[in-house]
């Protein structure tokens, strides 16, 4: 079977960062932050390529991508419960076609920052200004949040409403679908709305959840789809990024429970999606379920499950283009279940052993249209601590 989706990739990078340790309320507070990683990438949806002896046009196989993150969070407390602070966040990278890093994303977020017994409050705006190579523009969003404790240690209710421009990079293209092509147009993400209230408790420091709902407002959100491009290069199952309109309303809960030799937990999420173009949001799931439990035998002998469950999806055929008011033809990726499992051995301090068996139901995994992951396989080895 030829392999034309894979990548090879690889990324080096570093950082460090720096900040105030004093614990009086009217210290001057600061911490700087500096991260640096550089992605150099070749796809392989390219092997089918075979050239036209007439046409001199190579297909863009990989990129090198550099990335540069500067962070700073400073202000003064004054009085014993208000802080005034202002968080600086500056991102720049290289475009697809460059080698310089002409694509930059600058934030300003002057706040402040009131807490007093069973209240916390935050109240700023986030001043935002971007570049690409060829336009730019500017943005302001509110920031708030708000959260009281209703019974001291034990439950807290919360509410806010953020926006953001989120600077998308390759490196981040890859992380949400690993098989997308390098010509994929990478843009920024803006949020104009996001907006999230719940409650949040726990009982005997052993059983704490988290219940929540929120609504969310994307003005360019990432779809992938599957294509053969049969005119020009004779590339097979490419995956190529888009951007649209979509609104999000999703519920969920997390739990967990934490004993002595055993912890677990849960969580669940639903979406509702919404396209400014009417057309389904494909390829995002309207709901998913994770569960992990985890038993120990005097620390020596541990047991651990995985279990994630994700619905039926709209999905788009490849080739197909969305449009009204087919949409996505009604077509859907089928739900499935992943568990996964895992026995650890610890002969001592320096020796432990594993065995791992990934997909024991032999689902047949599926994130975008036509790929599937594997099925069950399982593994082992061993872990030496120096």
């Amino acid at each position: 079977m030829l392999d034309s989706l894979s990548h090879t990739s690889n990324t080096v990078g570093g950082g460090f960062f720096v900040m105030s340790v004093n614990p009086s309320p009217k210290a001057f507070n600061y911490r700087l932050e500096v991260e640096y990683k550089q992605l150099s990438d070749n796809a392989n949806y390219t092997k089918n390529y075979s050239p036209d002896p007439l046409i001199s046009i190579m297909p863009y196989t990989g990129m090198t991508e550099k990335y540069l993150n500067l962070k700073a969070d400073f202000g003064p407390g004054f009085g014993e419960y208000h802080k005034f602070l202002v968080g600086v966040n500056f991102e720049t990278a290289t475009s697809r076609f460059s080698t310089t890093m002409d694509r930059r994303n600058l934030t300003v977020n002057p706040r402040y920052l009131f807490t007093q017994n069973r209240w916390i409050f935050e109240a700023g705006v986030k001043i935002n200004k971007w570049w690409e190579p060829n336009s730019e523009g500017f943005n302001i969003f509110f920031k708030g949040t708000a959260s009281i404790e209703l019974i001291k240690d034990n439950l807290w209710f919360y509410a806010g409403l953020d926006g953001d421009n989120k600077f998308l990079t390759y490196r981040d293209l890859l992380s949400t679908n690993p098989w997308a092509a390098p010509s994929s147009p990478v843009k920024n993400i803006k949020i104009p709305i996001a907006a999230k209230l719940g409650f949040k408790g726990q009982v005997l420091d052993r059983f704490s959840y988290h219940v929540w709902g929120g609504y969310t407002k994307f003005r360019d959100q990432i779809f992938f789809s599957a294509y053969d491009d049969n005119a020009l290069y004779g590339i097979r199952n490419a995956f190529l990024a888009s951007y649209a309109g979509q609104e999000k309303i999703n519920a969920g809960a997390e739990m967990s429970l934490k004993l002595k030799d055993f912890e677990g937990g849960l969580s669940a999420e639903y979406n509702y999606y919404t396209r400014t173009d009417s057309i389904p949001s494909y390829h995002y799931a309207p709901f998913e379920l994770k569960v992990f439990a985890r038993y120990s035998w005097r620390e020596r002998l541990i047991f651990e499950a995985d279990l994630a469950y994700r619905s039926k999806t709209p999905a788009l055929p490849k080739g197909w283009t969305p449009a009204p008011p087919n949409g996505t033809n009604e077509y859907f990726i089928k739900s499935f279940a992943l568990i996964d499992l895992n026995a650890t051995y610890v002969y001592n301090k320096r020796f432990s052993f594993y065995l791992k068996i990934n997909n024991l139901l032999n689902a047949q995994e599926s994130y975008f249209t036509n790929y599937k992951g594997i099925g069950i396989n399982a593994g082992g080895g061993v872990i030496i601590t120096l």
